[in-house]
């Protein structure tokens, strides 16, 4: 995982722009992402109105199971409806995982 869950459900305490999701199946933690508005997306890019994907990680036995790609797919249109100002959705990548 790229970030321990609950470090980043940490710093989503700590900072308001960050929103932690979890994806459940069966009750298991299968996937976990943070999606950060605001000041926090500025160290990667310019756009105010981008959403930065970041702490993605998929729980190690649902991996190759096809919940990336499926997760991914819906991503553009949850991120619509939850965050109807953003223009953009970036991704911030851990070159190190």
């Amino acid at each position: 995982m790229t970030a321990i869950p609950l470090a980043a459900i940490e710093q989503c305490e700590l900072d308001k722009d960050r929103h932690p999701f979890m994806l459940l199946w069966n009750l298991k933690l299968a996937v976990f992402f943070v999606l950060h508005k605001g000041k926090g997306v500025m160290e990667y890019h310019n756009n105010q109105n981008a959403i930065l994907l970041r702490a993605y990680s998929i729980e190690e036995s649902f991996q190759g199971r096809g919940f990336a790609g499926e997760m991914l797919k819906a991503l553009s249109a949850f991120v619509k409806d939850c965050f109807p100002f953003a223009s953009e959705l970036i991704l911030a990548v851990n070159t190190e995982n």
